[in-house]
């Protein structure tokens, strides 16, 4: 995938995470993991190349995603729930940080990828790590308010 591609790609998931973000919204327990699977996507397409460079780099790249498991967790416990009883849908509010973290991450992951080639070989991989924090924050968010909604419904 070139990067007109993928920006591109961004921006319209962007503009779909605005607009579903910006009011109290109702999620279909399917539904809620199209956002992470989105995520997981375009991420891997961003930083596969920093998975095959040498262990320092999976390191990395792995302690940012469980210090963004451990903020997912945080932020899912803040975010505001509830049942739908006839539906058995969620009811959720949640806040715009996380995603808009994870798109200015991208954005510089590619900036950087782009103007530092060859200066700085460290960009790639400790925005990579900021990615991978970022990633994990949504995907344990989502699980954390999927668990809610268990508790919750039971």
């Amino acid at each position: 995938m070139n990067n007109t591609l993928l920006i591109v790609v961004i921006i319209l998931v962007m503009i779909w995470l605005v607009k579903r973000q910006l009011q109290e919204r109702r999620i279909k327990v399917v539904n809620m993991w199209i956002l992470p699977l989105i995520m997981l996507y375009l991420s891997y397409n961003v930083m596969h190349k920093d998975f095959v460079a040498d262990m320092f780099h999976i390191l990395v790249i792995m302690l940012g995603f469980v210090i963004g498991i451990l903020l997912g967790i945080s932020r899912g416990a803040l975010t505001e729930i509830r049942v739908d009883p006839h539906s058995k849908e969620i009811i959720a509010k949640g806040s715009l940080i996380g995603v808009i973290v994870w798109l200015i991450l991208i954005g510089i992951k590619l900036l950087l990828r782009q103007e530092l080639t060859g200066i700085w070989s460290h960009a790639n991989l400790i925005t990579s790590g900021l990615l991978a924090l970022s990633l994990g924050t949504v995907i344990s968010r989502r699980a954390y308010i999927f668990w809610k909604y268990k508790k919750l419904s039971n």
